[in-house]
């Protein structure tokens, strides 16, 4: 007989069990087998339940996470003064090019969003292992499209330190360190999605897909968006740093004139 000493999610079935071969000769006796038996059905069943709980767990964390998200965006366009403000600066003027694909991109994540928490969430019709596997590696790649989209602060901090800063080297560092941020994250997020250890599989019980073993590029798709979020920051302390340097030289200039 075999005794399950553990469980992992593995291969086309929606959940299997480890196992480790006892030997079963003529002397063993048959209360250790009922009692091996035993100890295999409370293994098997906790494992069930780890099981159970972990996708739980994971469908309540995207719903969550998507409520959070649209919640967000009602209440900034819920009042009617936000409102009438976003229709008139947004919706009541001539796009340019660039400005049409932010607020696609910007509409587009919160109907992405939506869709995404519906499929993982086991509310979705069935899957195979194929589509889950399409549908993951297209959200991929659309989520380091829609970031790139949306680092249009770049180009509004670029306009905002030239009045306060212009020199040529301050623009290049942060264009640098904008495009090196990125090209990483891009660079991981494309290895993530092509290593053949990871495989993109569909669950019978949850209905949803998983992914079966931990990624070791995703630290690297994420560390990079954390870099960007920290050149951004950087450059807005030096350029916050810069102004106040400026006030105060002005200020210093007055009161001695003034004397």
């Amino acid at each position: 007989m075999n005794q399950y000493i553990g469980c992992q999610i593995v291969g086309e079935d929606s959940l299997t069990y480890e196992s480790a071969p006892v030997d079963n000769n003529e002397d063993t006796d048959s209360g250790t087998n009922r009692s091996l038996s035993l100890v295999a059905l409370f293994h098997a069943s906790s494992c069930e339940a780890r099981y159970t709980e972990y996708f739980t767990f994971f469908t309540c964390i995207v719903s969550n996470a998507v409520s959070v998200g649209c919640c967000s965006h009602i209440t900034n366009v819920g009042s009617s003064i936000e409102c009438r403000r976003e229709v008139r600066l947004v919706w009541g003027q001539h796009w340019t090019s660039m400005q049409a694909l932010v607020t696609i991109n910007y509409y587009g994540v919160h109907g992405a969003m939506i869709y995404f928490a519906y499929v993982m969430s086991g509310f979705g019709p069935d899957l195979s292992h194929p589509m889950c596997e399409g549908f993951v590696i297209f959200g991929g790649a659309y989520v380091m499209i829609s970031i790139g989209l949306s680092q249009t602060a770049v180009i509004l901090l670029l306009r905002v330190m030239k009045v306060w800063d212009d020199r040529q080297f301050i623009k290049v560092a942060l264009i640098l360190g904008f495009g090196i941020c990125y090209g990483m994250s891009v660079a991981f997020n494309t290895l993530m999605m092509r290593q053949p250890a990871m495989k993109i599989l569909y669950s019978d019980k949850p209905r949803t897909c998983y992914i079966q073993d931990k990624d070791v590029y995703i630290a690297g798709t994420w560390g990079a968006m954390i870099c960007i979020v920290m050149v951004l920051s950087y450059s807005l302390y030096y350029l916050h740093y810069r102004r106040c340097s400026g006030n105060l030289h002005n200020n210093t200039e007055i009161e001695l004139a003034t004397m």
